[in-house]
């Protein structure tokens, strides 16, 4: 009998006929929800981002997408509707701040790494809130 590469991951054999849940593969590596990875590590590169010298590419693309638009903009044919700063914008959506703030409030590492703890905050409570419930109906 072969090995899954989740047993070889968990290391320890797991008969084939036997299936773990992932939360009971979670439970057992101690590993969080790939969601709050993804989520903590797009706001610590906007902070990066942020932070870099002003005359890098980067920055200056990243500055001028969060400024104002002019009226008469239109998002071209085929370009993507749901953009990177829009998937920072949502995952800072609970700070109720906007991106120009945000923007700001990296220049200050202390500041912004409390900032990114709590929006991440709200994805690791979801797993141990999903697993008290899920453990207390057991």
């Amino acid at each position: 009998m072969q090995c899954g590469p989740s047993t070889r991951f968990l290391k320890f054999h797991i008969s084939d006929r036997y299936s773990l849940s992932n939360c009971e593969v979670r439970d057992v590596t101690n590993c969080r929800l790939l969601s709050y990875l993804v989520t903590y590590r797009r706001l610590r590169f906007f902070g990066h981002i942020a932070r870099s010298s002003p005359i890098q590419d980067h920055h200056r693309t990243v500055s001028a997408a969060i400024g104002k638009r002019s009226p008469d903009w239109r998002r071209p044919v085929g370009r993507p509707r749901h953009t990177w700063l829009r998937a920072v914008e949502s995952d800072l959506r609970h700070l109720n701040t906007g991106l120009s703030s945000d923007w700001r409030k990296t220049a200050s590492r202390d500041a912004w790494r409390s900032a990114v703890d709590t929006a991440t905050l709200k994805t690791s409570l979801g797993i141990m809130t999903r697993y008290f419930v899920i453990s207390a109906l057991d």
